[in-house]
C-alpha cells in the first residue's frame, strides 16, 4: 500500500492523524459559505466535511495585502504568519476536546484542526478581502476537519436553533426588558411569553416545546450546555441551523451538537460585557458600543434561548454568570443598555466586511 493511500485510509478511521499536508493530500472541493466558514468536500469521502473559519481566513488576507513585501517564498516558514494561527490552532483543538468531553463523544463530532497552506479561491474568498488589491495564489489556514455524524443523514431531526435579534421586529421594544431577564435569571423572572417569541423565527422549537415526548432530552441538553457555560464562560454556536439538533432514536430520541462550537474561543466575551456593564452604570456615555454591542447580542441570543427554554421546562439550573455586576435595584437602567447594544450591532453588521 502506498503512503498516500495510507493517510486516506487514516482519514476514514483517525483524524487526529492529519497534518499540514493535508490540503495537498486530499485536494478538498469548494461546496459553500457557511455563516462563519467555507465549506469543503473531499472526493470519496462523504463522512468528512473540511471547513475553514472566514475570521480567521480574512486575518490572513488582510495580512499579506498590507504587507506584500514581506511574503516569504513558503509561507510556512514565517514565524509572524505561523504564531497567531498556532495559537488559534491549539486553543480550538482544546475547545473541540472540551466540549466532547462535556457532552460525550456519541453526541458530538470527532474534530481536528490544522495550519495548512491552501490555494486561494476567488469566487470563495473574494468577499473576504479588499477586492481593489491583488489576491495572494495560497495562503495560510486553518483548517478544521470533522467527521459528519450519520444519524443526522439519516434519521429524521429537529433543529435546537435561536436567531438573530433584528431590530425591525415589532417586539423591539421588548428587547431591553428580555436581555434583563436573559442575563440576570437570579434578579429578574423570566417572562416565558417573551422570552420564547424567538421560537416564531425556529419552527422546530415551536413543535419541540410542544411535544411531551420530547421533554427528556431537551432537558437533558439544557443541564448540560448551562453547566457547560456556566463553568467555561463560552457559549455554543446555536445560531447556525442545525449546529444542534434533536434526532429520533429506537428508545425515543436523543440530541446531537454537529457543529455547535463557536468558531472562536469567546470566553473572554464574558468579562468584557461585565466591564461594560459596570462601566454603564456609572457613564453610559463611556461604553463603547460599536465594540461591544455585537457581543452583547450574539451571547445575549444564547442566554435567551438556553435560559427561556430552561423556564418553560421548569428547570432550576440557569446559565448565571453576571449577577455579580450589578444590585437589583440598578435593572432597570439595564434595559437601555441592551438596547443601545442592539442598536450599534445591526449598524454594524451592515458595514461590509473589508470595512470593519
Amino acid at each position: 500500500m502506498s503512503v498516500e493511500q495510507e493517510k486516506i485510509d487514516a482519514l476514514h478511521t483517525e483524524i487526529e492523524t492529519v497534518d499540514a499536508s493535508f490540503w495537498e493530500t486530499y485536494k478538498p472541493e469548494y461546496v459553500a459559505r457557511g455563516s462563519d466558514c467555507l465549506v469543503f468536500k473531499i472526493p470519496d469521502h462523504a463522512n468528512i466535511v473540511v471547513k475553514l473559519s472566514t475570521h480567521h481566513l480574512a486575518s490572513a488576507l488582510h495580512w499579506y495585502q498590507h504587507n506584500e513585501h514581506k511574503i516569504p517564498e513558503d509561507l510556512l516558514d514565517d514565524p509572524e504568519l505561523q504564531e497567531p494561527l498556532q495559537q488559534a490552532t491549539a486553543e480550538m483543538d482544546g475547545c473541540a476536546r472540551e466540549l466532547r468531553s462535556f457532552f460525550g463523544p456519541e453526541k458530538v463530532p470527532q474534530t481536528r484542526y490544522v495550519i495548512a497552506k491552501i490555494p486561494v479561491l476567488p469566487e470563495a474568498m473574494g468577499v473576504l478581502f479588499d477586492s481593489k488589491k491583488p489576491l495572494p495564489p495560497e495562503t495560510l489556514a486553518v483548517i478544521q476537519i470533522q467527521k459528519i455524524i450519520p444519524e443526522i443523514i439519516e434519521r429524521t431531526s429537529k433543529s435546537l436553533t435561536a436567531f438573530f435579534e433584528d431590530p425591525e421586529d415589532d417586539h423591539n421594544q421588548n428587547y431591553g426588558r428580555v436581555m434583563t431577564q436573559s442575563y440576570f435569571p437570579s434578579h429578574v423572572a423570566m417572562n416565558e411569553e417573551e422570552t420564547l417569541r424567538f421560537s416564531d423565527k425556529s419552527p422546530d422549537i415551536k413543535e419541540v416545546v410542544t411535544d411531551d415526548s420530547l421533554t427528556e432530552t431537551v432537558c437533558d441538553f439544557l443541564r448540560t450546555a448551562i453547566r457547560y457555560t456556566n463553568e467555561t464562560q463560552r457559549s455554543l454556536d446555536t445560531m447556525g441551523p442545525d449546529n444542534a439538533v434533536l434526532i429520533e432514536t429506537e428508545d425515543g430520541s436523543d440530541y446531537r451538537l454537529p457543529d455547535a462550537l463557536m468558531p472562536a474561543n469567546n470566553s473572554e466575551w464574558v468579562d468584557e460585557i461585565k466591564n461594560g456593564i459596570r462601566l454603564f452604570l456609572t457613564d453610559p456615555n463611556a461604553v463603547d458600543f460599536e465594540k461591544l454591542g455585537a457581543r452583547v447580542v450574539l451571547f445575549g441570543s444564547y442566554l435567551r434561548f438556553i435560559n427561556g427554554l430552561a423556564a418553560h421546562y421548569n428547570l432550576p439550573e440557569r446559565i448565571d454568570l453576571f449577577t455579580d455586576t450589578v444590585e437589583a435595584e440598578n435593572i432597570p437602567k439595564l434595559h437601555d443598555f441592551f438596547s443601545r447594544s442592539k442598536t450599534a450591532w445591526h449598524t454594524r453588521r451592515n458595514v461590509p466586511n473589508n470595512e470593519i
